[in-house]
This record gives structure tokens, sequence and C-alpha cells, in this order.
């Protein structure tokens, strides 16, 4: 598979298409003011990279780690002719968009009653959704704390079932800079069949790595 990065197209896509697809989208599905004015807010830079990066993919299985208040998946689910599965921990974000909209290519799941569990202990309980995230092309993983110690139990887990997909990392150039430093190092070392691309120029200030598992072949313009 061949992914492209340019930050030109991405402008374009953006106030050409999916702007206009986003306005459209709130406004049939009577999303709230304040929701619609937080999903333009400093993450956005992530979120119109995630629905032009989504239209190079075309019937694949899209996960998400860390559903929060819908924003990523609403940008993951861009592209029809994918299917999205978000998983969120109860009690995470106000997840308004998911209480009022539909969205056809969109599975969402809290997988435990006990607020005290992560989106990823959750699922990594449950084998049959464990199958899913091993079959999967793309993962966004963003789950709260970030604190690095999920995120390790995450790339262990990938590495230890031979995961041959992508992985978003989140907040990597923010309060996972430390991690992926370290990460990349220890890459280099011992994992040098995974390749790494730093994203921040595509995302937000706080940074998105992207990880490749397989043999995807990757292009930043």
């Amino acid at each position: 598979m061949k992914l492209k990065f340019n930050l030109n197209e991405i402008e374009d896509f953006d106030s050409n298409f999916y702007r206009n697809h986003l306005i459209s989208f709130f406004d049939n599905n009577n999303i709230s003011t304040a929701w619609r004015n937080n999903f333009f807010n400093k993450h956005y830079g992530y979120r119109r990279m995630f629905a032009y990066l989504v239209n190079q993919f075309m019937g694949k299985e899209l996960i998400e780690i860390g559903t929060s208040s819908g924003g990523g998946t609403l940008s993951l689910a861009y592209n029809s002719k994918n299917n999205v599965i978000t998983y969120d921990r109860k009690g995470a974000g106000a997840r308004e968009v998911w209480d009022v909209a539909t969205l056809d290519n969109v599975e969402s799941y809290i997988l435990s009653d006990d607020n005290t569990k992560t989106a990823l202990g959750n699922i990594l309980e449950k084998n049959d959704h464990v199958e899913k995230i091993l079959k999967s092309d793309l993962i966004f993983f963003d789950v709260d704390p970030h604190s690095g110690e999920h995120e390790d139990e995450f790339f262990y887990f990938l590495i230890e079932n031979n995961y041959k997909g992508l992985v978003l990392w989140d907040d990597t150039n923010g309060k996972l800079k430390m991690w992926m430093k370290n990460k990349l190092n220890e890459i280099r070392e011992s994992y040098s069949n995974i390749r790494v691309y730093d994203l921040l120029r595509y995302t937000w200030d706080e940074g998105t790595t992207l990880m490749c598992f397989g043999e995807q072949e990757i292009t930043l313009e």
C-alpha cells in the first residue's frame, strides 16, 4: 500500500472539500454550536489530516482507541468506504456526536462498566476485539493519561502478535515527547523493521507520529 502526505494537498482538501462536508454533517445532525466550535479547536490540524489520509484507503478496517468527544472518529469516518471501530472507557469524553448523529461506517464500543479501566484495558480483555485490532489496517491510539505506560503496553502487544498495519500515536511532541524519543532509540536497536514518520508539520503542535509495522510505502512531501 502506498500513502502520501503533502501539506498543500491537505490544505486544498480542507478548504475545498472537508470543511463543507463537516458543515453539512453538523447541520443535518443538529450538532450543537459548542461541539462544532470545539471540533475546530487546536486539534483540528490532525483531524483534517486524518480525513485526507483515510481518503487513500478503500474498504479498510480502521481502529480508534480513545473516542473521547468523537472528533477524531468523525475524521477517520470521512471516507464511507472504510469501516471505523472506536473504543472508549465508561465516562470518558462528551461523546455528543454519537448521541445525536448516525454514521453507517462507525462501530462504537465501551466494553466495561468500570470507569477506572482505560479503553485499552477493555479491549485486551476481549479476544474477539483483539482479533479486530490485529486485522485492522490503521490504528489511532489516543488513551489518557499520556504517561507512556499504556502506549508501551500496546506497542509490545502489537509486536508480540506480529501486527502488520499502521499506527498513529498522538501527542508525540507534547506529553509523549520523551516516550517517543526513547521508543525511537529502542526501534533502531531492536526493531529495525518498524519505520517511523514524524507528521508534526502535517498535524498540530502537540505532534502525531506514524509507525509502519508492515510493507507500506510512505511518502512525505
